[in-house]
């Protein structure tokens, strides 16, 4: 037994004393004694963030006794909280409200040295940064009509009203109907991500440790960040590819992507579309599937745009006896049989005559048919056939036999 309890003593002493999650004290580094790499990367206008990130996670033991302390202390406070994400190294309170509020993704630690508002130190590249609003929304304690918060808008938590050294930060997750920020979704050091009132914050987090709850000044402001570029005045690149800058004045980022085209629109000689963002517009000429619809004159033109129309059938005619030609269009098929369509009869010298059918170019030919010396169908006039002469003497016996 004796045995067993000094291992529950032991596991509880390491819990409160040696975790190092568990006091948020100012005097003390909770990010100590954990493995880590420099890193870095850039604000949306391309400003680099110095920063670190954690190659080592905390312990379930950590885990639990920091969530515990946190519970407890909340508990105490009696205000609004709830649990976002459990305590974690991979981030913390600076770099979720200005790098990315993806706790899922978001691995990086962003130090804060307690410089003095917008001046030089870890967080001056968001400060100096476009996409920043250095314009407060919101005051707390401020009685001002256009004192109004947005959701979305990060939390700057501040030493006092005179004493303009960050000491927190966070997002305004929820308002009031007059614009007052009723919830922050904040990271607590190495702790948990949570969202709570907004001045549901430990008294020695923000170095207010032995004041009471009641008695301290907790001030803090709400300031504008658009995290995301959004892109405009698009202008033509190429037939392919437009690009944009960012809306946010002073952001020198710039984005190049394909054209998206709206509906297409067609004539009689091509179809066109307009790109939504630069205007450009893309034109060509139709390009037709041909169709047999069954008619013996025309056959159907469509292109993919929509646009249709008849077109008379392109015939090519062969000859299929020497009274009958086959016609078929060269580009739907459809086909058809007749009778060939001659013209006049035409000499072809002492060897005879001819004549041709105008649709299929069949050719008849045949000898003369002479009427003296001139042929009765085509006119030719040749040597003929010479008469046969009867003597008197043999017509007179002829006509006495009789």
């Amino acid at each position: 037994m004796k045995k067993l309890l000094c291992i529950a003593l032991g596991i509880l002493f390491s819990v409160i004393f040696i975790n190092p999650v568990v006091a948020f004290s100012p005097t003390k580094n909770p990010w100590s004694g954990y493995s880590y790499v420099n890193a870095s990367y850039e604000t949306p206008a391309g400003k680099v963030v110095n920063c670190r990130r954690y190659t080592q996670e905390l312990s379930q033991a950590e885990i639990d006794a920091a969530y515990n302390s946190d519970a407890a202390f909340l508990g105490k406070v009696g205000l609004s909280w709830s649990v976002v994400c459990k305590p974690t190294l991979r981030f913390n309170c600076y770099s979720y409200a200005l790098y990315s509020t993806n706790y899922q993704t978001n691995q990086y630690v962003v130090d804060n040295t307690a410089d003095e508002f917008m001046n030089e130190g870890p967080l001056y590249a968001y400060f100096t940064d476009p996409h920043f609003t250095k314009v407060p929304n919101y005051r707390a304690g401020s009685n001002d009509s256009a004192n109004i918060a947005n959701v979305g808008d990060v939390v700057f938590y501040f030493k006092s009203k005179t004493d303009m050294v960050i000491l927190h930060a966070g997002v305004v997750s929820q308002i009031d109907s007059n614009g007052k920020p009723t919830m922050v979704i904040s990271k607590w050091g190495p702790s948990g991500l949570y969202e709570h009132a907004p001045t549901a914050i430990p008294r020695d987090y923000l170095g207010m440790e032995g004041v009471s709850l009641a008695s301290r000044e907790l001030y803090y402001e709400t300031y504008s960040f658009t995290r995301n570029h959004s892109y405009t005045n698009w202008t033509k690149v190429s037939a392919t590819t437009h690009k944009g800058t960012c809306k946010i004045s002073g952001c020198p980022s710039t984005k190049t992507e394909a054209h998206g085209y709206g509906p297409t629109t067609y004539n009689s000689s091509n179809h066109s579309k307009t790109c939504q963002k630069c205007s450009y517009v893309s034109s060509q000429a139709h390009s037709y599937t041909c169709t047999n619809t069954g008619s013996s004159t025309t056959h159907k033109l469509s292109c993919a745009c929509g646009y249709s129309k008849t077109e008379s059938h392109g015939m090519s005619w062969s000859s299929t006896s020497d009274t009958k030609h086959k016609g078929t269009c060269s580009k739907c098929s459809y086909s058809t049989t007749g009778n060939h369509t001659f013209g006049a009869w035409t000499s072809s010298g002492t060897s005879g005559h001819s004549h041709r059918c105008s649709v299929c170019s069949k050719v008849i030919t045949a000898a003369h048919i002479y009427n003296g010396t001139q042929c009765t169908v085509c006119g030719y006039t040749g040597p003929g056939v010479a008469p046969i002469i009867i003597p008197k003497a043999i017509w007179k016996s002829l006509l006495l036999h009789d």
